[in-house]
């Protein structure tokens, strides 16, 4: 089996001491991947969809929490995994970001201008001058308002 995506960890909550997990996985659309197995059990997954010559597939299961924080091993096939749990009386402690291209204020600009910046040799290059979309009301974090802020390199 090789994983062609994966796996993607779902946090399902804490319920009786134990994180309930899902993990996704895509495989070729003809393969079945192999059973998760952790210390304590052995999981099939459940498919979910084929698409463009892949399928999607999930496992449901459960890594049992610790009077101490503890790290605990998941494997499918020949790969496995860490996953730092917290102590039982602990707090969830994640970190995450979603900038989705908005992080110049400039969110909504045709995405082509999004995926330019970050793809091209020479800014500009690759795409015309993007025309300016009303934007719904709505606050950008700074205190103005969306449709008050002027794309960079335009003038008021």
């Amino acid at each position: 089996m090789g994983l062609v995506l994966g796996p993607v960890l779902y946090f399902w909550g804490v319920p009786e001491g134990a994180w309930r997990l899902a993990a996704l996985v895509a495989v070729g659309a003809r393969e079945e991947p192999a059973a998760l197995a952790t210390a304590d059990d052995r999981v099939l997954p459940q498919r979910l969809a084929e698409r463009c010559g892949k399928s999607l597939w999930r496992y449901d299961f459960a890594l049992p929490l610790d009077s101490a924080p503890a790290a605990r091993v998941y494997r499918i096939a020949r790969q496995s995994w860490r996953v730092h749990l917290p102590a039982e009386s602990g707090a969830l402690r994640i970190a995450y970001t979603a900038c989705n291209g908005s992080e110049l204020g400039d969110a909504w600009h045709d995405g082509r201008v999004r995926t330019c910046s970050f793809g091209c040799r020479r800014r500009g290059a690759c795409y015309s001058r993007p025309r300016r979309d009303p934007a719904p009301r709505q606050e950008t974090g700074d205190g103005e308002r969306a449709e008050e802020k002027q794309p960079r390199g335009e003038e008021a």
